[in-house]
């Protein structure tokens, strides 16, 4: 696949070619009549502006991050929805869809991908949503969903070798984001990490700071391996790729709160985990509903 650094996605690019199509400095010096405050009025074209209106800004030119040819999502780490996009309008997907269809499509695609776009701090990004730092069980997380994700949306919108090449491309986005993933550290976690190190905070704390110090100090104590965290990613996908229906969701998404708080929390004792599995399940809970809402949009 030849990556387009100056694609920014379907509909840019469908309207790129639509205006290619017309001669438009033919259209120099030619008068239309439009309707401005309830009276007619005649425009010009002039031969500068249609001369500022076929020049497009190099994208290319603003990329300075390390690029692997090997490896395409290395090319836009913070917009990787964008190689999905371009691999489908390079394989025709696009062609004879409405501008609502299209731009349906790559909503989805965009919001399977936001999580671990967030986490990449190269390149450009056009497009990404997140607000909040996605912590390290988050990251695992979301990348075991949007594989997961991907490949429904490939069995819902994709047929025969676009389809197959579709499904590679996943497994290059999947190995991409996978020493990511593992590494990931929020600056919350690392925070957390380093204040439990220290001993007897020579602070007046009130009873909810006390409670906070005490859930953040658990929490840092989490000590999974790589191996361990990229196995946890594969049960994830493993179990988002078992819905088939709508209904398959919402026990889904119970089922991977479950199993993420077992994960984290495996290294604190009983006492400790019982108050934390609350804080835990509040600093996850958008990651869960955006994960929700993806999936939702499949169905």
């Amino acid at each position: 696949m030849q990556i387009n650094l100056n694609y920014t996605g379907a509909q840019s690019a469908i309207a790129s070619q639509q205006r290619k199509e017309i001669d438009v400095f033919s259209m120099a010096g030619q008068t239309i009549e439009v309707e401005r405050n309830g009276q007619a009025v005649k425009l010009t074209f002039s031969d500068e502006l249609i001369d500022f209106s076929s020049k497009q800004l190099q994208v290319s030119d603003l990329y300075t991050h390390e690029i692997d040819k090997n490896d395409p999502f290395s090319y836009k780490p913070n917009d990787q929805w964008l190689i999905f996009s371009q691999f489908l309008y390079d394989e025709g997907v696009f062609e004879g869809k409405t501008m609502e269809e299209v731009n349906s499509i790559e909503n989805t695609l965009q919001n399977i991908t936001d999580g671990l776009d967030s986490l990449s701090h190269g390149g450009i990004s056009f497009f990404g949503q997140i607000k909040e730092e996605l912590d390290s069980h988050e990251a695992q997380l979301e990348l075991g969903a949007s594989v997961a994700a991907l490949q429904l949306f490939s069995e819902k919108y994709l047929t025969g070798e676009t389809k197959e090449n579709f499904h590679r491309l996943i497994d290059q986005y999947k190995v991409h984001n996978q020493p990511i993933a593992a590494k990931h550290q929020s600056l919350q976690e690392k925070f957390y990490a380093a204040r439990a190190k220290v001993k007897g905070l020579n602070a007046n704390l009130t009873p909810e700071q006390a409670n906070e110090l005490a859930i953040t100090n658990a929490y840092s104590k989490q000590q999974q391996s790589v191996q361990a965290k990229l196995q946890q990613v594969d049960k994830y996908q493993s179990l988002f790729s078992s819905i088939q229906h709508n209904e398959d969701i919402n026990k889904t998404i119970e089922e991977a709160k479950q199993m993420l708080t077992e994960f984290a929390l495996q290294n604190i004792s009983k006492k400790e985990k019982d108050k934390t599995e609350t804080w835990l399940e509040n600093r996850t809970k958008d990651t869960f509903s955006r994960i929700q809402n993806y999936f939702m949009k499949l169905m």
